[in-house]
C-alpha cells in the first residue's frame, strides 16, 4: 500500500476511489511498475480494492502470464469477496474496541438511529457506538473511547449540567437522567442532541454502569429557538409599539388589543375587548361610510388589505383621528380575523385642514392679484396712448417755433416717448407673464409645425423693417423635420430673443439665427455681436424684473428672459446662455421633436 501510494499513482488513484483496475502490462505508463511486472512475467492483471469502513485498507491482486480477457461475472464475484472481507475486518476491529458489549452495540448500530454509549462507573471506561460517532460525522475509528474525549465534545456550559444530573441520578436525588445538550461535530459546529441514560447496579445495590443513547434533535431545537426568539421579538414589538395593534372578528369585536390602547384611546385592552364591536367608538359622521367599506373589503376575496382614516371616541369623550391599515388573516382558505395597525394622525389632520384653508386664501389672493395686474395693464394702455399722441402733437407744433426752442422741446418729447415705449413693453410682458401664471386659463396647444416655415413667417412679420436696416441672418443645418409644439409660446420665445439681439447690438453686424436638426432634438441658436452681459450679472438674468447693469439706457422690462425660460420649460426644452461683455451673446435652446 505504501509503495502504491508513493510510487504508482496511476494504480493507487482509481483503487482508492473504489474502482477495480484491469489491464495489460505493456500499456502501463509508470516505467518502474511496468518493469517489476515484466520481470515477474505478468502480462495481464486485475486489482480489486478492499475498504474498511470507507477507508482504503488494501486490495486483492490477480496476475496472469498470458493475455486473457477477464470475465465480468468473475470480476463481480471477486468484488463480492472483497466486500465480505471489508465487513469482517470492520467487525473484528470494532469488536476489539467495544469488547463484551459488542452484541448490544451491534444491535443499536443496525436496528435504530440512536447513538449508544456505556460508562463503567468503577473503571471510568467509556464505550461509544458506531452510530454515536456517525451522528457527529465521525467514523468509529476517529473517536477516542475516553471520558475526556466525550467531555471535549460537549458544550462546557451543558456538560456542567450533565455532570450535575449524573451525580444526582446515581445518588437517587432525581429519578430520570435525560436532557438536551449541544455537542460539537466533526466540523467543529455545535448540534443539539437529546441524551438519556439508565443505571445498572450490582447485587449490593451499588451503581456500576451507566448506559444510554443520544438522538439528533438539532433541526427541532434550532426551529424551537428561532420560534422562541421570534415570539420574544413580536411580544416586544406589541408591548412597546406606539401604534394600536388589534385583531377583531368580521363583526368588529376585538379579539386582541395591544397595550398602546391606553395611551391612544384611554381604554385598557380588556375594556376594548369587552365591547360588542369597535364600531361603538366610531364617529357618527364616519360610521355609515365605514360599515359599507368594511363590508366590501370582507366580501372581496381579491383584496387582502385596506387602508382608511376614521375618527374614534376616546374614553374622555374626545375624538381622535386614526389611520388604520387592516389585513385579512386567512387560514385554510377561511377568513379567521382581521388584524389592524392604527396610529394617531390628529395633528396631521389638523395641519391638513389649516393648509387647505391657507391654500384657499392664497388662491383668492392670487386670483385677485392676477385680475388686478390684467386690469391695471389694460387700463394703463389708454392714458399711455394719449400721452404718446400728445407728445407727437407737441413735436409737430414745435416746428413753427424758433429752431433753438424747438430743439429743446424735441429733447423733452423724445424722453417722454422713450419712457412710454419702455412702459408699453413692460405692460405687454406683464400681460404675457400673467397669462402663463394663471394656469387654469392657460393650456398648451400642441400641433405639428414646419419649423423652417414658422421662423420665416416670424422674421417677416416682426423683424423685416428694422430702423437701422439690419435683418436676421438665418442658417439651417441638417434635414428639416416636423416639430410638435405650441405656436403661440414659440412666437413669444423667439420674438423676445430676436428683439433682444437687435436691441443690444445697435451698430453691430446682423444677428444670426441657426436652426440645427439633430437626431433626437432640434437646436436653435440666437447670436448677436452686441454689448453682452457683465460677468457679475449673468446668474441673475433669468430672474423677474432684473436687468443687466449695462442696459440702463436701453428700453426693457426685465421680464423677457424670464418668459423665455418658463415657456421653454413648458415645451420640455432646455436653454443655455453664453455671453461676454462687449463681445456679444449666444442663447441656445433645444426642443424634443415630440411632446410625450
Amino acid at each position: 500500500m505504501d509503495y502504491l501510494c508513493n510510487n504508482v499513482p496511476e494504480t493507487f488513484t482509481p483503487l482508492s476511489r473504489g474502482f477495480h483496475l484491469v489491464g495489460e502490462v505493456y500499456k502501463l505508463y509508470q516505467e518502474e511498475f511496468k518493469k517489476i511486472m515484466t520481470e515477474r512475467q505478468v502480462n495481464t492483471f486485475l486489482f480489486v480494492p478492499i475498504f474498511d469502513n470507507d477507508f482504503f485498507w488494501g486490495f486483492l491482486g490477480f496476475e496472469h502470464c498470458m493475455d486473457v480477457v477477464w470475465d465480468l461475472d468473475v470480476i463481480e464475484s471477486i468484488k463480492l469477496i472483497t466486500k465480505n472481507i471489508s465487513i469482517k475486518i470492520n467487525e473484528v476491529r470494532y469488536k476489539e474496541k467495544i469488547g463484551p458489549s459488542f452484541d448490544i452495540f451491534k444491535y443499536y448500530d443496525n436496528g435504530i438511529l440512536e447513538g449508544f454509549w456505556e460508562l463503567d462507573l468503577v473503571t471510568n471506561e467509556l464505550k461509544l457506538s458506531n452510530n454515536w460517532a456517525n451522528l457527529l460525522g465521525f467514523s468509529i475509528y476517529e473517536v477516542k473511547q475516553t471520558y475526556e474525549f466525550l467531555k471535549s465534545r460537549y458544550h462546557p456550559d451543558d456538560f456542567l449540567e450533565i455532570e450535575d444530573k449524573r451525580k444526582k441520578f446515581i445518588s437517587g436525588e432525581i429519578g430520570e437522567y435525560s436532557g438536551i445538550a449541544r455537542v460539537k461535530n466533526k466540523d467543529e459546529k455545535y448540534i443539539w442532541v437529546k441524551y438519556s441514560g439508565s443505571l445498572r447496579r450490582n447485587t449490593n445495590g451499588e451503581a456500576v454502569k451507566l448506559f444510554g443513547t443520544i438522538v439528533d434533535v438539532n433541526d427541532i431545537e434550532v426551529n424551537k429557538i428561532a420560534l422562541e426568539e421570534s415570539e420574544k421579538k413580536m411580544r416586544f414589538i406589541l408591548e412597546h409599539s406606539t401604534d394600536l395593534i388589534t385583531q377583531r372578528d368580521i363583526n368588529g369585536k376585538y379579539l386582541y388589543v395591544s397595550e398602546s390602547s391606553t395611551e391612544i384611546l384611554g381604554y385598557t385592552p380588556l375594556e376594548l375587548m369587552e365591547l360588542n364591536s369597535n364600531y361603538e367608538l366610531c364617529h357618527p359622521a364616519d360610521l355609515d361610510d365605514l360599515l359599507v367599506k368594511q363590508s366590501n373589503f370582507i366580501h372581496d376575496k381579491s383584496r387582502l388589505s385596506f387602508i382608511f382614516s376614521v375618527q374614534m371616541k376616546k374614553k374622555n369623550g374626545d375624538y381622535v383621528w386614526l389611520e388604520v391599515i387592516s389585513k385579512k388573516i386567512i387560514v385554510n382558505h377561511s377568513l379567521v380575523c382581521i388584524q389592524s395597525t392604527a396610529r394617531d394622525i390628529s395633528l396631521r389632520k389638523k395641519l391638513e385642514l389649516q393648509n387647505l384653508k391657507a391654500l384657499e386664501r392664497e388662491k383668492e389672493l392670487y386670483d385677485l392679484k392676477a385680475k388686478f395686474v390684467t386690469m391695471a395693464s389694460h387700463q394703463f394702455r389708454t392714458p399711455l396712448t394719449v400721452i404718446y399722441s400728445n407728445a407727437e402733437l407737441i413735436e409737430i407744433k414745435t416746428k413753427l417755433l424758433d429752431f433753438k426752442l424747438a430743439e429743446n422741446f424735441t429733447a423733452i418729447t423724445n424722453r417722454i416717448k422713450f419712457e412710454i415705449e419702455r412702459m408699453s413693453e413692460l405692460i405687454d410682458n406683464i400681460l404675457v407673464f400673467g397669462k402663463y401664471d394663471v394656469r387654469e386659463n392657460f393650456s398648451l396647444k400642441i400641433e405639428a409645425i414646419n419649423f423652417d416655415e414658422f421662423m420665416t413667417n416670424l422674421i417677416v412679420t416682426y423683424f423685416n423693417h428694422e430702423a437701422d436696416g439690419r435683418g436676421v441672418k438665418v442658417v439651417t443645418i441638417g434635414s428639416s423635420k416636423p416639430v410638435q409644439s405650441d405656436t403661440s409660446l414659440l412666437i413669444h420665445i423667439f420674438t423676445n430673443l430676436l428683439n433682444n439681439a437687435f436691441k443690444y447690438s445697435k451698430g453691430k453686424p446682423n444677428p444670426e439665427l441657426k436652426v440645427i436638426y439633430l437626431n433626437q432634438k432640434i437646436q436653435i441658436e440666437v447670436i448677436d455681436y452686441g454689448i453682452g452681459v457683465p460677468e457679475q450679472d449673468v446668474k441673475k438674468l433669468f430672474k423677474s424684473f432684473y436687468r443687466a447693469s449695462n442696459t440702463s439706457t436701453i428700453v426693457g422690462s426685465g421680464l423677457g428672459l424670464t418668459i423665455v425660460k418658463q415657456f421653454t420649460r413648458m415645451l420640455k426644452g432646455k436653454i443655455k446662455l453664453k455671453t461676454k461683455q462687449n463681445s456679444g451673446t449666444k442663447i441656445t435652446i433645444t426642443f424634443p421633436y415630440e411632446q410625450k
